[in-house]
């Protein structure tokens, strides 16, 4: 995985397919490719098959293939990488149709899931959640992929449970479906209400119910603590 200056588009994208072991890619190249993709995709919009984001997928999608057919592991950072590239632009390629993206995606999860490494789970939670994208942006998911997620549904990582259970939640309402995962929303701002005034109405309705209000913990470190205290407060079985 190398980036460099071009001429052209200010820079020259390119990730060997070869598949013969190689060591980790370093963690802030791959950050600094999808900063780059996730600002050109804001730009080029039109998801040209000239664009950055489409060669990325058309390149990420050349070694997961390759890998998918007969070829070995890939490193677990590429793979995440893959993943959010596949996931975000992967109806940008104009040689791969959505659904051809998402088979080779499923293609690879099935090898995660039945390969018993654990280690592997933050690959599978990243590649669910692309498929979960790509059904949005494509219109829906069916066949084996569908099967798959079902399957997945019941898996032992529950944050990938979450995640199946969400996905088939929301593809039977295609329109809120779109609306949580929009097409292309990397760059988009956030606003975050720290407050969460919005379950205020909830909050005063179970109060007049007689629920207690939450009283947080008194966490002003500057206070003395008294840890024998603390621990007599807990019972041990």
């Amino acid at each position: 995985l190398s980036l460099s200056p071009s001429p052209g588009l200010g820079l020259s994208l390119s990730l060997s397919p070869s598949l013969k072991p190689k060591p980790e890619p370093k963690l802030h190249l791959v950050q600094d490719l999808l900063s780059i993709l996730a600002e050109a995709g804001a730009e080029d919009g039109d998801g040209g098959e000239e664009g950055i984001c489409a060669r990325a997928v058309d390149m990420f999608m050349d070694v997961l293939e390759e890998s998918n057919d007969g070829g070995g592991a890939l490193p677990d950072l590429l793979v995440q990488a893959a993943a959010w590239v596949l996931g975000e632009y992967g109806t940008w390629s104009a040689s791969r149709s959505a659904h051809e993206v998402m088979a080779e995606l499923a293609a690879y999860a099935e090898r995660i899931r039945h390969g018993g490494r654990s280690a592997r789970g933050q690959n599978l939670r990243m590649i669910v959640t692309a498929l979960a994208k790509l059904t949005a942006t494509a219109g829906g998911c069916a066949g084996r992929i569908r099967e798959l997620i079902e399957e997945l549904s019941l898996h032992s990582d529950v944050d990938v449970q979450q995640r199946c259970m969400e996905m088939l939640v929301l593809s039977q309402r295609p329109g809120v479906y779109v609306a949580v995962m929009p097409m292309d929303a990397a760059c988009e701002d956030i606003e975050v209400d720290e407050s969460l005034s919005f379950l205020n109405d909830f909050v005063e309705a179970a109060a007049r119910r007689g629920m207690p209000r939450y009283n947080p913990p008194d966490l002003d470190s500057s206070k003395p603590h008294d840890a024998a205290a603390a621990l007599s407060s807990l019972a041990f079985a």
